[in-house]
């Protein structure tokens, strides 16, 4: 009598899968344990995730995590806002890859950007007479926020934004321009343009002229004076 004795088959690894933590909208972490290696080391160990129940012939992202045996965590990268994920962590032997239970979670939206100041400088007069001029800015960026408000600051005192006028020139990013008459002759005006949003005012660079026909410029931003001149 003949008997065929088949090959016995070794253990899976014995492995579990650790609750997800720290969700946002793109990222979150998860991870597993490998309890016991089974009749061989574990050669490979991770996680991985999908829409649907993942498995190593099919999912949306993998984290491969070394080997052996022990607690390991990883991070999960590039999740759409807003969806239903599950994620699993496996392990394999040279018998085989078990996985431990499925996890579900659900990102959530993407925060809202907080809006910053507008980006704005203030441009050459032109159209200088003796007694008006054309006054000219430009928003560069409304800072994420829409520009609610945007104009010049003028008189004539050196911080016009301080002790001059203010001159309403519409709404909105981009060149904008306002013209003034009835100016004094051979006198000297400052301005600055600005902007307002939800994240406040600001201003743009100091510029001066002369009635005279000479125009100036604060070439920086803050009251320290450094000037340029351009003639009509």
């Amino acid at each position: 009598m003949i008997f065929l004795l088949s090959a016995c088959e070794g253990r899976l690894p014995d492995v579990s899968t650790l609750p997800v933590t720290d969700i946002t909208h793109a990222t979150a972490i998860s991870g597993g344990n490998i309890i016991d290696e089974g009749d061989a080391p574990v050669v490979s160990r991770g996680i991985i995730w999908g829409k649907n129940e993942p498995t190593l012939d099919s999912y949306s992202g993998m984290n491969s995590e070394g080997t052996g045996p022990g607690i390991f965590e990883s991070l999960m990268t590039g999740l759409d806002q807003n969806t239903l994920y599950m994620v699993r962590a496996f392990a394999s032997n040279k018998y085989g890859t078990e996985y431990g239970k499925v996890f579900k979670f659900t990102t959530s939206g993407k925060p809202p950007v907080n809006p910053g100041r507008a980006t704005i400088t203030t441009e050459w007069p032109t159209e200088i007479t003796a007694s008006s001029v054309k006054l000219n800015g430009n928003i560069i960026s409304d800072g994420g926020s829409n520009i609610t408000e945007r104009g010049f600051y003028f008189g004539m005192s050196p911080e016009p934004e301080k002790e001059g006028s203010k001159l309403s020139a519409g709404s909105g990013t981009g060149f904008f321009s306002l013209s003034r008459s009835g100016l004094s002759v051979n006198t000297t005006y400052y301005y600055c343009a600005y902007a307002i949003n939800s994240a406040g005012t600001s201003l743009g660079n100091v510029v001066y002229f002369s009635t005279n026909m000479t125009a100036f410029v604060n070439k920086v931003f803050n009251n320290s004076l450094t000037y340029g001149s351009l003639t009509d």
